[in-house]
């Protein structure tokens, strides 16, 4: 047995089988956990970032505090 579904588009009533609904559910799904795991791959390269950046904030403050100290040495 085929099921009908029926659904608004803009105004207009449009109906499709249950293997349409499925096919379309399914490319969405499909297209959903696809941007998932493009946002959830960005979130691993920003952590990477921002540790890198801490990093270089670290090392610069450690050549400023040499610098300064060398400085009142002289």
């Amino acid at each position: 047995m085929i099921e009908t579904v029926i659904y608004p588009i803009s105004d207009a009533r449009k109906t499709m089988n249950l293997q349409d609904f499925e096919s379309q559910y399914r490319h969405g799904m499909d297209e959903t956990l696809n941007e998932l795991q493009t946002a959830m791959l960005l979130v691993v390269q920003a952590q990477r970032k921002i540790s890198e950046i801490g990093n270089n904030v670290q090392n610069l403050s450690q050549i400023v505090e040499e610098f300064i100290t060398s400085q009142e040495s002289e």
